[in-house]
Formats: structure tokens, sequence, C-alpha cells
């Protein structure tokens, strides 16, 4: 990240909190889908050419403004919008049929802007997949076999994936009404100080345990790693205290940073927010929020079962002991100090479950929940008004990278959606499995794993879904199943060999051999 200087701190600040609220607003006053998602994303496209250089070197990391390149993106982010809205009420008609010279000009911004953000956002990895997404709908028609298609000219693949099919598509809803509630109600939890309920509550239920501090670091993440949507970034909130833990008790490095890569990449699997992936599914599934949670309960226990028995396997192995009782947080100490996220995540679950309320509504019910609590706790109002500003302000930033990567996932599914290419490759895995149940899964195994290397959860799951998702359909597993299948392998990618940033991210923190501690992972 960019250490930007006092002014466009100020900048920044503004932009994230305004994000949020006029989120929040939409939810009370709609606005019509192309405008509201539009208006996110331009945001976001501002925050993140603000705040992340073009380069990763520490030179333009410690550089407080923006580059010219960056003043010009976000000059073209805001005048894509603004074309938007001016020429709405005639865009929506002409878009993907009779697109003028103007709207191709001003599509092909929006993708090279978009792209260029996720690669900022996230690496290479998820711009070339959608690169290799665009060039198929025009190169595709020199394909052969089930590949093929008749193939689609520039003005066409432009006009559509410049609509609600494409960029403004469902990816972008999930970012721009379930995600950021979301990642606000983390962020708020988070300064009303979550992180130690979570941290505390972990020592004292399993600190004194066989092997302590390792049973600690794979709860704290469950439940730390279930509310912050990103794999790598709850290693390295939980990572930096339980892996030196588990090192000082006695378990190996490698094995330290594997524990906690693991256990941080389960926690987008693990309802009730699910690593907000979970709001993307709704989105390409349509089933209801409530259902997949339920559906995904069983499964994500049944993995944090296994990762607590290899820790407790090692921890027999190495004879290790847990720390002394006398050093832990007392159990009834620890709920009464974080009995409000409790009672946070009781409201979530009540207005989900039994005011069947839609999910926008109860994360909103949730964080108004979270600011009362605090505010009856903390007595002060302007303690409470700064930590409230400062879930606004978490929430927008937390939202940041994700937009424009849901963007770029909008791509992929736009180009899946026009040509056809997720029917096709479900006939393909069918044709080369002979219609053999446990092949096709075996396949869809490795396909989901390599599909997400080296990209974070939501683009990892989008393109797995988009690829991966309809072959098993095709054979008969249905929508629910096939999807959470190909999410769970696409977790798992971030933590599998060669590529495994929070496999490598956890090696960092405990000064171990990065291949070695995604191997054990």
């Amino acid at each position: 990240m960019r250490k930007l200087n006092a002014t466009f701190k100020k900048i920044d600040y503004v932009l994230a909190i305004i994000m949020v609220l006029f989120t929040i607003t939409s939810i009370f006053y709609p606005i019509e889908p192309w405008l509201f998602r539009g208006t996110h994303l331009t945001i976001a496209l501002i925050l993140v050419f603000l705040n992340m250089p073009a380069r990763k070197s520490e030179q333009a990391k410690e550089k407080g403004t923006p580059t010219i390149i960056d003043a010009i993106l976000i000059a073209l982010s805001i005048s894509v919008m603004a074309y938007i809205y001016i020429e709405f009420s005639e865009l929506i008609y002409r878009v993907g049929a009779i697109p003028t010279k103007m709207d191709i000009a001003i599509g092909i911004a929006i993708i090279v802007i978009v792209l260029e953000a996720s690669r900022r956002a996230a690496g290479m990895a998820f711009m070339i997949v959608a690169l290799v997404a665009l060039a198929y709908t025009i190169l595709g028609k020199y394909m052969p076999g089930l590949l093929g298609h008749r193939g689609y000219s520039i003005r066409r693949t432009v006009s559509y994936i410049f609509s609600v099919e494409g960029i403004y598509g469902s990816t972008l809803r999930a970012s721009a009404t379930f995600a950021i509630l979301f990642i606000t109600l983390g962020s708020f939890m988070k300064a009303f100080g979550a992180e130690k309920f979570f941290n505390d509550f972990s020592m004292a239920v399993s600190g004194h345990t066989r092997g302590g501090p390792g049973k600690v670091a794979v709860l704290a993440s469950a439940l730390f790693g279930s509310i912050s949507g990103h794999a790598a970034g709850n290693v390295a909130t939980t990572g930096t205290f339980t892996i030196p833990m588990m090192k000082r008790i006695g378990y190996k490095s490698s094995f330290a940073g594997a524990v906690e890569a693991a256990a941080s990449a389960g926690g987008q699997i693990l309802p009730p927010v699910m690593g907000t992936v979970v709001f993307v599914m709704i989105e390409l599934t349509a089933i209801p929020y409530q259902a997949i949670m339920v559906a995904g309960l069983i499964p994500a226990l049944l993995y944090y079962l296994a990762v607590f028995l290899m820790v407790d396997f090692e921890a027999i192995n190495l004879k290790l002991c847990g720390l002394p009782k006398d050093q832990l947080p007392s159990v009834k100490e620890s709920l009464k100090e974080g009995s409000f996220f409790i009672v946070a995540i009781a409201v979530l679950l009540f207005m989900l479950f039994f005011k069947k309320s839609s999910v926008t509504l109860a994360a909103v019910y949730t964080i108004a929940t979270v600011v009362v609590i605090g505010f009856i706790k903390v007595k002060a109002q302007k303690v409470v008004l700064k930590k409230v500003l400062e879930g606004l302000y978490g929430g927008g930033r937390g939202t940041m990278k994700l937009a424009p990567l849901t963007a770029s996932a909008g791509i992929v599914i736009g180009v899946v959606t026009l040509t056809g290419i997720g029917v096709k490759l479900g006939r393909f895995l069918v044709l080369i499995s002979g219609g053999h149940l446990f092949p096709i899964l075996f396949v869809a195994m490795i396909l989901s794993s390599i599909l997400g290397m080296g990209m974070s959860t939501i683009p990892a799951y989008v393109v797995a879904a988009s690829v991966v998702a309809p072959a098993l359909i095709e054979v008969g597993i249905p929508v629910l199943p096939a999807h959470l299948f190909v999410l769970y392998y696409a977790c798992l990618s971030t933590i599998t060999p060669p590529i495994a940033i929070s496999s490598f991210t956890a090696a960092s923190i405990a000064d171990a051999p990065p291949m070695e501690t995604a191997f054990k992972a």
C-alpha cells in the first residue's frame, strides 16, 4: 500500500466511508442496478489507484502522492461513470445490440481500467484469466471440436461485457450489496475488540490442552477467518501471535505455519459468513443464503476436526504440553468481555432464520447491534463515534480490492454466457471421463485447484464455478453440492503448492521454508 500524504489520506478516508454509507442508503432508497453497481465500482477504483502503486517496489510505496498514470486512471474511471449516468436512458436500450462508437470506446476503457485495478489488487493471475477469456470470444472460431464457436466481433464482445451481463453483473452486485456490508460488520467487530475476544476465548478454551497453542490457532483462525473474507489476510492477522506461540512450545516452524494457513483457509467455508464468498454463490446459483449456510456447516466442522486432530497427533509425537492455566485468560471473563459479539451474531441468525429478512437488512441490523451495545459498554460518545468511523472506513477499505476483482470476474462470467463455454466444458469432461462420477469429480478437483492458483478466494471460486460447476451439473449433481465442491478446492488452492498465497504468508511469519510449509499445509 502507498503511504499517502495528509491530503490524500483525508480523501481516502472520506471516500471509503461514503462507499459504505452509499450502500446502506441504497437499501432504503433503491437505485437502478447499473447506476448503483457502477458507482460502487467507481469509488473502489479511485481507492485502488490512490492506495496501490502500479509497481510493488518500496520506492513506489513511499511516494505519498498518486502518479500521473494513477490520476489518468482515476479521471477515466469517473468519466466512464459520468457517461453511464448521462446516457443511461438510451444506453440501456442499445447496449449489447446497437452500440455507438462512443459506447465501444467507453467499454474498452472500463475493461482496461478494471483489469489494471485487479492486477494491482491481486497480481497477474486473474488478469491473465480474464484476458484469455476475452481472447476466446474473438478467436474461438479458429478452435476445433467442442471448444470452438462461431466467433464474436470486438464490437459485440465489448458491448456485451460493458453491461449488467458482464462487468456490472451479478458478481459485482455481490460486492456492492452483501459483501461490503459483511466486511463492514467484520470491521465494526474488529474496531470494538473482536480480535482480542476471539484470541482470549480460544486461549481460555484450548490453551491448556496438549499442544494448546496449535489448537488455539485452529479455533481463533476459524472464528476470525469466517468474517475476515481473505485467507492470507487472516493468516497475517491471527498468525502474528499464534505462530510464535506454537514455535515456543516446540512445534517446528514449518508445521506452525502450515497449521495457521490451513485453519485460515477453512474460515472461507465456515458459516455464517463464509468469508463473504457465500454472497457471490447466492448470485450465481440463486439459492437462499440460509440454505447455503446450513449445507456448509457440517463439511466445515469436519474440516476443522481434521485440522484439530492433525495438531493433536503432532503434539503427541513431540510430547508437547499446553500452557499453565494461570497464564491463560478465564473463559468466564473472556465471554463477559466479548458477550456483545455473541449477541450480534445471534441477532444476525435471528434476522435470517426467524424474521426471514433480506441478507442486507440483517447485516445492517447486526452492525447497529454492535454499535448500540458498544455504546452501552464504552459509555463515551467520542470513543464510540471514533470506532464507528473506524468501522465504516475499514468496510470501505476492505471492499476496495474486492470490487475490481468481482468486476473482472464479471468479464469471465460474461464470456462464459456469451460463448456457452461452460456447457461445452461440461460435455468435454463427461466425454473424457466416460460419464462416470468419480473420474469427473477427480478432474474437477484438479481443475478447481489449478484455476484458483495465485488468486484470493472469490475470484478463484468464480472461475471454478464458471468452468467446472456446469460439468458437475451436467452429470446430474445438484447445483448446491456442485458449487460447494468447487468452492472447497478453490479455497484449498490458497494453501496448495506451487502457488500458495496463504502458506507463503504463514511461512514468512514463521521464518520457515515456503514450499515445505505449503506441502505440510
